[in-house]
């Protein structure tokens, strides 16, 4: 299981080189996805947005709910939920893909 970012979807002028690296991120999980297949081995993404952690403080955190169609920022559980499915056999038909968990924000 791999984790890019909602960045890796969408531009961010701001700071091209960690969109270049989560799209790498993305075309790694692509190609190992389909490399490996056959073998039944999974290799999948997860591209969240951003999610509420101690490392950003809460008029940060509304700022950015603002940016998500949801309205909020996620939740760890809510990424850790969606690895948990993946790396699942309910999963099993799903190699390579990057399945981003942003509240919309890359749907707009």
């Amino acid at each position: 299981m791999n984790v890019a970012s909602m960045f890796c979807l969408v531009a961010i002028s701001n700071n091209i080189a960690y969109s270049a690296s989560k799209g790498g991120v993305v075309n790694m999980t692509r190609s190992a996805g389909t490399m490996y297949a056959k073998e039944g081995i999974r290799v999948n993404a997860v591209a969240p947005g951003v999610i509420r952690t101690p490392l950003i403080d809460e008029p940060t955190l509304e700022q950015y709910a603002k940016l998500h169609p949801a309205g909020r920022v996620g939740e760890a559980q809510e990424v850790a939920d969606l690895i948990t499915f993946l790396a699942s056999d309910k999963a099993k038909f799903i190699p390579g893909a990057t399945i981003p968990i942003d509240g919309g924000y890359t749907a707009v």
